[in-house]
């Protein structure tokens, strides 16, 4: 997909309205803390080559979690804008961030201001409704548009669409850029044996891309809840576990040799046992020994691997073994193109320290999916 990117001359002495990948968790101390900042750390190169291209204004827009249209104080914006404020200043770029909260105030009354950010377009019904109107009023934030959100751009929302069209001109960030060349043709180039590791919790998001797996991959590896549903839809007890009963049917449609699903598993107390002796009280929150090693010696032997989803709970050290082993042979596989990305891998990942060992590490979670998988990509669209 070619995408209109900007140069120098579309920057200079204008007001940029930058649509970027806020979406990141805030900790018990109500910070974002070095295990959920990647996506912040890559706002910033494109804030300094804004400033260095002569921007004399840059406007940072996104969202935060999912609050339906009316503000919510814990998805506020405001420590996203302070952990950013930080990151740029170790960069050099330590202008103040101004912090707004209304977005329907004047703009002209911050244009003395180099960089500004606007508190979660998701606290405005217009974003998610699609509304022309509230993206006419984020357009008077500037002059040109740049959206470098991929992990939002295989949403409508009205600051990733139609934003693009409400403004003089609409262009593609480079992290936006750079995201669509390393994920397009990835399947189409991949070198056998590749091999796929999916997890998480959710299976809706992932069902296509599971389908699309089964016919390029030679081993997809399946955890997490995603093998919970699967399992129960074969008619496994899988007690008290994390599951999505309303996607059974589609679960059992997913069939064939190169699915590997959990042999064991880790369940609530710490007991290992067969994945088909799980109580009527238990829950599997990891996989368990003789999963791992099957996992293993399949990732040892692959040229690519795509990984997206933990294999169990691993932000509790108990049932965490499943995924740090997973991670410790993706990385110890050097022979192999690795991938990984979603936002509880990218956490995982940045908790042992990993991301600098994967070829590429996507910020993008469901969009990274969608993209694979062919599905629609409106943001980007946008700017093609």
């Amino acid at each position: 997909m070619e995408l209109r990117q900007y140069t120098r001359e579309d920057i200079q002495s204008k007001r940029v309205v930058l649509r970027c990948d806020l979406d990141v968790a805030v900790n018990t101390d109500g910070v974002v803390d070095q295990y959920h900042d990647l996506r912040l750390e890559r706002v910033v190169p494109t804030l300094v080559e804004l400033f260095s291209f002569g921007a004399r204004q840059v406007v940072i827009i996104g969202h935060r979690g999912r609050p339906n249209g009316k503000p919510e104080p814990g998805l506020s914006l405001a420590p996203v804008c302070e952990r950013l404020r930080e990151l740029a200043a170790i960069e050099g770029l330590d202008e103040p961030i101004a912090f707004i909260e209304d977005i329907s105030v004047d703009p002209t009354h911050h244009r003395d201001q180099d960089l500004v950010m606007l508190e979660n377009l998701r606290f405005w019904p217009g974003e998610k409704n699609g509304d022309a109107a509230f993206a006419r009023t984020l357009g008077q934030w500037g002059e040109v548009y740049v959206n470098d959100a991929f992990g939002s751009s295989h949403r409508s929302d009205a600051s990733v669409t139609l934003l693009a069209q409400a403004m003089r001109d609409a262009f593609a960030g480079p992290e936006l850029a750079q995201e669509v060349a390393r994920l397009g043709g990835f399947l189409e180039r991949a070198a056998k044996p590749f091999v796929a590791i999916v997890g998480g919790a959710k299976i809706g998001t992932k069902l296509p891309l599971l389908t699309l797996l089964s016919q390029r991959a030679d081993q997809v590896l399946v955890g997490g809840a995603l093998a919970n549903t699967i399992l129960a839809s074969r008619g496994i007890s899988m007690g008290a576990s994390l599951m999505e009963s309303a996607l059974f049917k589609k679960a059992s449609e997913l069939s064939g040799q190169s699915f590997h699903l959990p042999i064991d598993a880790v369940v609530s107390g710490g007991k290992v046992v067969s994945i088909t002796n799980i109580g009527l009280h238990e829950a599997m929150l990891d996989i368990g020994p003789e999963t791992i090693k099957n996992f293993v010696s399949c990732i040892q032997e692959a040229k690519t691997i795509l990984w997206n989803g933990p294999m169990g709970k691993f932000e509790d050290a108990a049932f965490s073994a499943g995924t740090d082993a997973v991670a410790q042979a993706v990385i110890g596989n050097e022979k192999a193109n690795a991938l990984a990305g979603g936002g509880e891998t990218i956490e995982l990942l940045e908790r042992l320290d990993l991301v600098s060992k994967f070829d590429f590490v996507s910020t993008g979670g469901g969009a990274m999916l969608t993209f694979l998988a062919g599905g629609e990509m409106p943001g980007l669209d946008a700017v093609a």
